[in-house]
């Protein structure tokens, strides 16, 4: 007998759900991860006494304004999870900067029209919305790549305001450069501007504890500090995934959650699984972060608005960039800027989270010496960058701590740091082997409630029809 019903591979948010659903329907699961902590590039460590956290700046889909088809609830039925069990803040006030141009959005879509119709606009985004944004259940429409841009540029005349509306949904999950897939787009545009941005109370470790919570109640077991290196294939399947220390983990199918480019390389270690496939690309887009521990909470240094977007070059050219970071394009995150029903938690009270893109490439040519410096210069540059849009915290910064692409690489396991992981998804989930799946965001759903969604989708799709 085999050891396991299904191995799913990483414990991000997409294993943790594919895992919690198998387990509700008996399957003998077991989900392994590299890291000690779940999450995958969601997730928090501790440092000097306080939490830090990692990937998460807002979930979508707030509960407020979600109806019964809405991912958010759409997850929490198929995990058994009552709403009331996770403690909700939307946004405040967020907005996106481009040049000179401000556009203000809540949870509530009517302040975003309205913004617009103060440029002249208001009827062009009500048509967009109305006429061309693809519903929900459309966004895997993979005939040929069709241009979020391109449908954005036939509804909305003025370029400024397309960048406006661009920038935070490539911001949440652009996986292409410069561009991205209209039915992601349009899932996205959904999920921001139409249901809106929260956090849980508690952060994303409350998240987190519930799904462990959820993943233990339901049998499953996971095993952390555990590698897979590769996986072991004859006549078309999956037999077992290869640790690192050398023992194998035997099951009769296997999810991957690892990004299809890091599948594909576990699936290779024991020859090419056919001719006729082709490696999917590694993914361009990373980031740099500054995660600053100030002494005052950051709206007493101006900054209230729960994200701010922003964009001070003449265009927005979402993609890797030119030298170490791009500090000119980024996201500011007040974490503690949230309509928390009680006190703010204390880890994100004071805290401020500085965002923008970064070049892998680069970052991983500098000696470790220079990488320091490099780093230290980073956290500079966006802090100037945040002084010059108006929030000079610059005075108050008690504690930093700055990722890279290199961060994101050596803890995720992601291949050049990709957050949103190849530009060439596994749309249906399939793979040349007939028992091994792809789910999470290089199945195509990005965000952490996309990638929620996607484990729970390729179990219902495929594995309890077995």
């Amino acid at each position: 007998m085999r050891d396991y019903d299904v191995l799913v591979i990483g414990a991000g948010m997409s294993g943790l759900a594919a895992g919690i659903r198998l387990a509700q329907f008996g399957k003998r699961v077991c989900i392994v991860d590299r890291q000690a902590r779940p999450g995958g590039m969601n997730t928090y460590f501790r440092r000097r006494g306080r939490i830090v956290e990692t990937g998460l700046h807002a979930l979508t889909n707030w509960p407020g304004n979600s109806g019964a088809t809405s991912p958010w609830r759409k997850i929490l039925r198929q995990l058994r999870i009552n709403e009331a069990q996770l403690a909700t803040a939307p946004q405040t006030n967020s907005q996106v900067i481009f040049g000179d141009t401000s556009l203000s959005f809540t949870n509530d879509l009517s302040i975003l029209l309205e913004g617009l119709s103060h440029f002249g606009d208001g009827q062009s985004i009500w048509r967009f919305v109305t006429k061309a944004l693809l519903p929900y259940e459309a966004w895997d429409r993979s005939e040929g790549f069709v241009s979020a841009r391109q449908v954005l540029a036939e509804f909305i005349p003025r370029p400024d305001l397309r960048e406006l509306i661009f920038l935070p949904v490539a911001a949440f999950g652009a996986c292409t450069e410069d561009d991205m897939p209209f039915g992601i787009f349009s899932m996205l545009f959904r999920s921001i501007f139409m249901e809106g941005l929260f956090r849980p109370q508690g952060g994303i470790k409350a998240l987190l504890d519930l799904l462990i919570r959820r993943l233990t109640e339901a049998g499953a077991e996971l095993k952390l500090r555990t590698q897979v290196v590769g996986l072991r294939h004859s006549q078309g399947k999956i037999q077992s995934g290869l640790l690192a220390s050398g023992e194998e983990i035997a099951a009769n199918y296997f999810v991957s959650t690892i990004g299809w480019p890091e599948t594909w390389a576990l699936m290779s270690s024991g020859g090419e699984p056919s001719g006729k496939s082709q490696p999917p690309l590694v993914g361009k887009i990373s980031f740099v972060e500054v995660i600053a521990e100030l002494t005052r909470p950051p709206a007493e240094y101006g900054f209230r608005d729960s994200l701010a977007f922003y964009c001070t070059t003449p265009a927005v050219r979402f993609r890797r960039p030119a030298s170490l970071l791009e500090p000119r394009l980024g996201v500011i995150c007040g974490p503690g800027n949230f309509a928390y029903r009680t006190e703010v938690p204390g880890a994100v009270r004071d805290t401020v989270r500085l965002t923008c893109l970064g070049a892998f490439d680069h970052w991983q040519k500098l000696s470790p010496a220079r990488y320091q410096d490099e780093k230290a210069k980073a956290a500079e540059a966006l802090l100037q960058m945040a002084a010059r849009l108006g929030w000079d915290f610059r005075s108050g910064v008690a504690d930093l701590e700055v990722t890279t692409p290199l961060t994101l690489a050596r803890f995720t396991g992601r291949l050049e740091g990709a957050v949103y992981g190849s530009p060439h998804k596994c749309w249906d989930g399939r793979t040349p082997f007939s028992n091994l799946f792809v789910a999470g965001t290089d199945q195509g759903l990005p965000g952490v409630v996309g990638a929620l969604l996607s484990g729970i989708l390729i179990v219902n799709r495929y594995l309890l029809r077995e």
